[in-house]
């Protein structure tokens, strides 16, 4: 058995202070002492350095720590949950490291793009298309709502996408880009509401995972791909990703389940040289410019109710937080699609459509998603010009 020394301890914590991977870590690990241990040996026993890993954190994450315990008793069982909390941001980095080792290993062909067109050259204005996806839920279970629905259900919004995508670029506009805002809720989790989330799932968080991974990549970002446009992802996380019943302050979009689904659609996306740019935020929000113009993107579970007050409210929050003014805000969260003071709020819609949540709360929630249009305009005051939103309740493609 290798017994690791503070020699040893101090290497391991300054790589990871720097984010050097594991599997490079371990590789220059060996190399320096000369030995043979695994990524994930040494994993572990950089674990069990607890008091190591609190003591060199970033500045900003021991003030993390520091007001998380302060706002909790003092207990055993609160540090346990603070360690728990570091111990799953570790986990998703080996997840996705074996994630990486996988994608590399298979076969998957690079998307094939399309033939040069012979198309006229635009005549119109440059044209960003925002594409809203939000509290897709795979692995949520309904009367009328199942995997083989939300696949479904993707594959004719990804088809609306490009029937809007060819109809603009025929009426003259020159589509600069396609920007796919993931805002959160992605998979349902069997877990975070204990028995009355399982209740509500097909199958469990490991299935959901792959579920999303699969379908979002396969039914929707391929074929709006294979357009030829130009494609960003913006992403940010939503509670219903997170494992455990209580949610957590400390770099929610990094401890979530969606950082794995997000991070796993870079990896095929780069694997099949699909051309897209990723931005996947580490804390709850994500900040945007279209043409000249701020976007903020939230999930908004942390928006108190549903009202222009209850968002205009949080957006002046984040205003004086990020020291900017956000000239338009997106996100989901509660399953209605609404749109105040044209177009400067959008709440998203969700994919499921109607369900339990959605009657106690008395919304009136269809499965529909929204497709935002932006254009250089002299006579506009800002470059949003319309929404168009996407039924797809009842699966016809």
């Amino acid at each position: 058995m290798f017994n690791y020394s503070d020699k040893h301890m101090e290497f391991v914590h300054t790589n990871r202070l720097a984010h050097v991977p594991w599997a490079k870590l371990a590789k220059d690990f060996n190399k320096k002492f000369k030995c043979d241990q695994s990524s994930d040996a040494l994993r572990l026993a950089y674990s069990r350095h607890k008091e190591l890993l609190e003591a060199g954190l970033p500045e900003v994450d021991v003030a993390l720590l520091r007001q998380a315990r302060s706002s909790a008793k003092t207990s055993a069982k609160n540090r346990k949950a603070l360690n728990l909390a570091l111990d799953a941001i570790d986990l998703q980095e080996s997840i996705l490291e074996r994630m990486q080792a996988v994608v590399d290993k298979s076969d998957i062909k690079p998307i094939k793009k399309p033939a040069k067109s012979s198309k006229k050259k635009p005549t119109k204005a440059k044209m960003v298309m925002e594409v809203l996806l939000s509290d897709l839920h795979y692995g949520k279970l309904t009367d009328d709502f199942h995997l083989a629905e939300a696949r479904a259900r993707m594959r004719k919004y990804s088809a609306a996408v490009v029937n809007q995508y060819e109809m603009q670029t025929a009426l003259g506009y020159n589509i600069s880009s396609i920007d796919l805002a993931f805002l959160g809720d992605i998979i349902e989790s069997a877990t975070m509401h204990g028995v009355e989330s399982l209740k509500s799932c097909e199958f469990g968080n490991s299935e959901q995972v792959t579920a999303a991974i699969d379908s979002i990549f396969h039914d929707f970002i391929v074929p709006v791909a294979q357009t030829g446009a130009k494609l960003k992802a913006l992403c940010v996380t939503g509670n219903h990703s997170r494992v455990m019943p209580q949610k957590t302050f400390i770099k929610p979009g990094k401890e979530h389940l969606s950082w794995i689904i997000y991070n796993t659609l870079e990896m095929l996306c780069k694997k099949t040289e699909i051309d897209i740019s990723f931005q996947i935020a580490e804390g709850p929000t994500l900040v945007h410019t279209i043409f000249t113009d701020t976007v903020l993107y939230e999930h908004y579970d942390l928006v108190n109710t549903c009202t222009k007050k209850g968002f205009l409210d949080m957006l002046a929050k984040r205003q004086s937080q990020l020291g900017q003014i956000i000239d338009f805000y997106r996100g989901g969260h509660w399953h209605e699609l609404t749109i105040f003071d044209r177009g400067r709020i959008i709440v998203n819609g969700c994919l499921p459509g109607a369900d339990g949540y959605s009657e106690s709360l008395g919304f009136s929630t269809e499965s529909v998603q929204a497709i935002n249009f932006y254009c250089r305009n002299q006579t506009r005051p800002n470059s949003y010009y319309y929404t168009f939103p996407v039924y797809l309740g009842g699966g016809d493609e």
